[in-house]
């Protein structure tokens, strides 16, 4: 589980000494290695770029996960030097708010408390990146309902940066917290925070936010929104209930947790041959034999069984 779910840091490149902030949590989705968290995990580092058509990290700042792979530790381990992945590609479907007085500030605008991205695993597995099966569409809360959420509780936060202690080592532990479900609110376009929420009973401290909420099924339904430390009741952002999910996490089969829309090459007895995101990224596979034809398909990840889109 700890390379499919990861901690979420930023730090300066120009002091590299400086200890890194924890600021959430990010998930892994699909083979290719797209992520997902909470877009207001990453909204306080975000500027809008000059045209305002987008957005830039903020001077001086770099976010990365840290992916320690398979350790499981007690006390203090030394990070290999390839732990701290950088965010190579990322989608953030938020807004821009322009104020009505020259004072204030343009700023980022949090529309779908959904993000997208790429973080490239230290050593990518020959069966593609793990991940956690989503379900985009199909499943409905109820009240009562129990939910699993993971994360990175504290992360190392601190209120105060000049008490942060940078010769401590940083802590890091994946926690998982059940809850049941009291109370749903359907999404509302009309709304500032327009996406579809659950709140269930249980604490979900800050460093969870935008970790993966669970059903009993075993499939991640939504993520996790807002966790503070001491608040019994924690909210998650769910999928079901309106379209954006389907937008941001595109590659992901909305209807089938586990499967994924791709293009695949097909030999001319019909065998599946090699698997790829874009048809030119399978047309390499084409070139190097006597393949038969290029098709859009989904498939299941796990068995390979597939079907024409």
């Amino acid at each position: 589980m700890l390379s499919k779910v990861l901690p979420l840091f930023s730090f300066d490149p120009q002091n590299s000494m400086e200890r890194p902030d924890g600021h959430g949590t990010a998930f892994r989705i699909d083979p290719w290695a797209t992520c997902a968290t909470a877009f207001h995990v990453l909204e306080d580092l975000l500027l809008p770029n000059r045209a305002l058509d987008g957005f830039d990290l903020k001077p001086n700042l770099r976010v990365v996960a840290l992916e320690i792979g398979g350790i499981a530790a007690y006390g203090t381990i030394a990070l290999p030097k390839d732990a701290w992945r950088p965010i190579s590609g990322a989608y953030l479907p938020g807004g821009i708010h322009t104020p009505l007085t020259f004072t204030d500030p343009v700023r980022v605008h949090n529309l779908t408390e959904l993000c997208s991205l790429r973080i490239l695993p230290r050593q990518q597995p020959m069966g593609g990146t793990p991940f956690l099966p989503m379900a985009l569409r199909g499943w409905q809360p109820s009240l009562g309902e129990t939910v699993l959420a993971l994360g990175y509780p504290g992360l190392d936060l601190t209120k105060d940066r000049k008490k942060k202690a940078d010769h401590l080592p940083i802590e890091t532990r994946l926690y998982a917290s059940f809850g049941k479900i009291i109370h749903i609110q359907a999404a509302d376009l009309a709304s500032s925070r327009p996406w579809p929420i659950i709140r269930v009973d249980v604490e979900w401290s800050g460093g969870m936010s935008g970790g993966p909420v669970i059903n009993a099924a075993g499939n991640v339904v939504g993520l996790v929104s807002t966790g503070t430390s001491g608040d019994t009741i924690g909210t998650a952002t769910i999928f079901s209930g309106w379209g954006m999910a389907t937008r941001v996490f595109g590659t992901v089969d909305p209807d089938n947790p586990g499967w994924f829309g791709c293009f695949d090459v097909f030999d001319k007895a019909g065998k599946l041959r090699g698997v790829g995101q874009s048809p030119s990224e399978v047309q390499e596979y084409a070139n190097k034999g006597d393949f038969f034809e290029i098709r859009k398909i989904t498939m299941n990840w796990q068995t390979q069984e597939h079907m024409d889109l």
